[in-house]
């Protein structure tokens, strides 16, 4: 995941460079919601017979800031949340007992549509999501940066100015989730003892949805 994070700043430097050739630049800040709809683990199945899924769902509150350059925004924020497992085999056991930190950096290309009376975008990018602080049943873990992850997220928004210079922007992506390196270690043991019982085990595919509300304001 430090190659990850390296790449992620090198990106966020590269699109800072183009400011002197952006004619409009606009910052703000709001908060946001993410809801994990699944997959964060791995199903176990018995050949000819039934499966045995362990999965994950976060969910979490954080506000952001953000540097809007016309065609792409750049933003940073922090979201406290719960993570839940969850157990179906085939009946189903939840437990909420996570407590999680982050923090979220974030790069959206955009292309903004003018509908006169407001605008509207289509919008892709990935977001580099950061553990701060993780505790299972109030236990701090001591690694938290193990969970990290990178996203790929996609959707669209809208602004709707309330004056020349001032405007609120709503935003609603879907978002895929890599797996992080705790859940690659996760799933290897998993995958190691499926493997010496005559099972099968598979990594599931994170994915979820992230809506942000947030004020902005035109510098020029």
């Amino acid at each position: 995941m430090k190659k990850v994070l390296v790449i992620f700043i090198l990106a966020v430097v590269a699109i800072s460079g183009a400011f002197a050739q952006i004619e409009e630049l606009s910052v703000g800040g709001g908060f946001f919601i993410n809801s994990d709809l699944g997959g964060s683990g791995y199903t176990i199945t018995a050949p000819g017979a039934g499966s045995l899924e362990f999965d994950s769902t976060h969910k979490g509150f954080g506000i952001f800031s953000f540097i809007d350059i016309f065609y792409a925004e750049i933003s940073l924020g922090v979201l406290w949340g719960t993570l839940t497992d969850k157990i179906t085999a085939p009946g189903e056991i939840e437990i909420t007992n996570w407590d999680l930190t982050s923090i979220h950096f974030s790069i959206l290309g955009k292309y903004p549509i003018d509908m006169i009376d407001f605008v509207v975008f289509p919008a892709i990018g990935i977001e580099y999501q950061s553990y701060s602080e993780v505790s299972y049943f109030g236990y701090p873990l001591n690694n938290p940066g193990q969970w990290s992850s990178l996203w790929i997220r996609f959707g669209g928004g809208i602004d709707y100015d309330i004056n020349p210079d001032i405007f609120i922007r709503g935003t609603l992506l879907y978002g895929i989730k890599l797996p992080s390196d705790g859940e690659k270690v996760e799933f290897a043991n998993a995958q190691s003892w499926a493997s010496s019982n005559g099972l099968v085990a598979n990594q599931n595919r994170a994915h979820g949805i992230q809506i942000k509300a947030a004020i902005g304001y035109r510098i020029w």
